[in-house]
């Protein structure tokens, strides 16, 4: 799956070609004040937290950042994070 044109994958596959779509649930946050979903948990089919994209630092309605954590297999400790810089154009409402 790219993000930005950035590729992730869950548990090593990439979703769109190998993954198993059934067991992966994306739930997004509140819209911000222009609409924009700030928050997206990815959560395995038991409901446990797998994946957290998060977009950050807003000038203008423009988000500047996002950031990828993973979650170990209980849902709550922190495995990784990246935080990334959106290209211009790719990040506004």
């Amino acid at each position: 799956m790219k993000l930005f044109g950035r590729e992730f994958k869950f548990n090593e596959f990439d979703v769109i070609h190998k993954g198993n779509l059934i067991v992966w649930e994306g739930v997004p946050s509140e819209p911000d004040e222009n609409g924009f979903t700030t928050v997206i948990d990815y959560k395995r089919g038991d409901g446990r937290k797998y994946l957290q994209i998060r977009f950050l630092n807003p000038v203008d309605g423009v988000y500047q950042n996002y950031s990828l954590t993973y979650y170990e297999n209980d849902g709550i400790t922190v495995k990784s994070e990246y935080t990334y810089d959106i290209a211009l154009g790719e990040g506004s409402v």
